[in-house]
């Protein structure tokens, strides 16, 4: 289900989207985190009317002028843009770009196969 998934800029009122999707399998780690941050940090700046690179990534997002009205704006922004459900404090629990950005990675990342699993091991799943 995840392979299909893709996060989509699209046009809304004011907006000037463009579309973009992202590969949650095949796009490597470090370049995945970069354009979900870069993404983030867009949807941020859109809030608070501000340049993107005007943001700092690890500098919380209070500081640079979001209040409480904005946290519920980014928030349902990001749900829709990810289809992820993000809790209400959110942003208090991630309270940077770049914290909230790995949230999202972490969250869309398909889980990487571990040996571990009991499940990929026939012998493990006989019953005695």
């Amino acid at each position: 289900m995840l392979r299909e998934l893709t996060a989509t800029r699209s046009t809304t009122e004011g907006g000037t989207g463009q579309a973009f999707s992202v590969d949650w399998v095949d796009t490597p780690e470090q370049e995945l985190r970069e354009l979900v941050t870069a993404d983030v940090r867009e949807q941020a700046a859109a809030e608070l009317s501000l340049a993107a690179e005007d943001l700092e990534l690890r500098r919380p997002l209070v500081e640079l002028g979001v209040d409480s009205v904005m946290t519920v704006a980014l928030r349902v922004r990001l749900q829709g843009r990810y289809g992820l459900e993000l809790p209400p404090n959110i942003l208090w629990n991630k309270p940077t770009i770049a914290a909230l950005a790995d949230h999202i990675v972490d969250s869309l990342r398909p889980a990487e196969p571990t040996d571990d699993d009991p499940a990929d091991d026939p012998a493990a799943l006989r019953v005695g």
